[in-house]
């Protein structure tokens, strides 16, 4: 077992989201054998007023084996009142040293998952610094309008400068990004494989409001929001295979506010919306085929999809637009280009052969939250890193 490391992730969600990425299945795993403090976004108290679970009182400790949680407590109308960012940086700081020196924390390891947070290396000292790099930022919707793409690139540099280890998660990203030499790590996303296998075990209770609608189905799990998801070639493929369901269960908009489902409004699908993440194993076990219909752009490109691998623990078969983040599992996905290739791969899975789910499953096994924890737990530990 690798020593016990002291480890300050700067997060970009909250550890209870409902919808889990990396940053949280990953700071929970390695809670379970190093002192993580889980920094969450700050909130305001007009914030707190709308939503106030996540009143940082409540919230400021954690239980054994699970990340030490911080929420930041700072002052609103900042985007109105240019100084007072400045007052608010010294709040965090201010914050997140007093929980250090808590915890005993003299120099951690300061992991950033967005470049944004970079200002707070200058304030606190740190052993070695982690820049974990998911998604290609500055093709993320809102970059332009917002004005903030000088700042993202500014930082994002200084971040790749200073920083000791470099994870990113798709070789295509780290090559458009022109990432290389030994600080650099490609860590590709990976499943919860043992919750979704639940999706394969004879007693998983399939929901009732899933139970009703009519098999075969086509589903996705996921945000369900138009910069990422094709709704037109969707729509078109529901058009073209009256006799499947289409089942997508997931926030709507919630990183697009914009979103229509106007090309959904068929009688063959359903939109469900959020439901629990304890719950998806559930709902995947109602499922014949699982989908990832992504537009092709920029963003997606860079993308590497939680759910290829929880469908595959699901023991089912993947449908996906032609992405590189899928391509690791050619032989478990059926990638297409157009709409009609995408609905006729569908119609071909819906009738799958029960018997290659263990297939999936053992595959999908390799790709495991464990085994990518070890992965970077001795890249952590590894005493000969080459100087930068």
């Amino acid at each position: 077992m690798c020593k016990s490391l002291d480890i300050v992730c700067m997060a970009t969600r909250r550890l209870n989201n409902p919808l889990p990425t990396n940053v949280q299945h990953l700071m929970r795993r390695l809670a379970m054998r190093h002192r993580v403090l889980y920094v969450e976004p700050p909130v305001d108290f007009v914030f707190l007023a709308r939503h106030p679970l996540h009143n940082p009182y409540l919230r400021a400790g954690s239980e054994t084996g699970m990340p030490q949680v911080l929420v930041p407590f700072i002052l609103p109308w900042a985007h109105r009142i240019p100084y007072l960012e400045g007052v608010n940086q010294r709040l965090v700081v201010a914050q997140v040293r007093r929980r250090m020196k808590q915890l005993g924390f003299s120099r951690p390891i300061l992991w950033f998952f967005s470049p944004l947070q970079a200002w707070i290396l200058a304030y606190l000292g740190a052993a070695r610094v982690c820049f974990h790099i998911t998604d290609d930022y500055a093709a993320m919707p809102g970059v332009n309008s917002q004005g903030i793409r000088h700042q993202l690139e500014e930082a994002s540099a200084h971040l790749l400068q200073t920083a000791d280890y470099i994870f990113v998660t798709s070789p295509h990203l780290a090559k458009k990004l022109g990432l290389a030499g030994s600080r650099v790590h490609v860590v590709p996303n990976v499943a919860d494989v043992d919750h979704f296998a639940a999706a394969r075990d004879p007693d998983t209770v399939i929901p009732a409001d899933i139970a009703k609608i009519r098999r075969p189905i086509a589903g996705f799990i996921g945000a369900v929001d138009n910069y990422k998801i094709d709704f037109e070639m969707l729509g078109a493929c529901a058009l073209a295979t009256p006799d499947v369901s289409y089942v997508l269960i997931g926030p709507v908009g919630w990183g697009d506010p914009g979103t229509t489902l106007d090309s959904l409004d068929l009688p063959n699908v359903h939109v469900l919306g959020l439901r629990s993440y304890e719950t998806m194993p559930r709902y995947l076990k109602a499922f014949d085929v699982g989908l990832i219909p992504y537009r092709k752009t920029a963003y997606t490109e860079s993308c590497s999809p939680l759910k290829l691998y929880e469908y595959l623990a699901a023991g089912k078969p993947v449908v996906s637009t032609d992405l590189p983040g899928v391509r690791a599992a050619a032989g478990f996905v059926t990638r297409a280009e157009r709409a009609a290739d995408f609905a006729a791969a569908i119609r071909h899975h819906v009738h799958d052969d029960p018997r290659l789910a263990d297939q999936r499953a053992a595959f999908a096994a390799k790709h495991s939250w464990p085994q990518r924890v070890s992965e970077i737990e001795a890249i952590l530990t590894n005493s000969d890193m080459d100087d930068h």
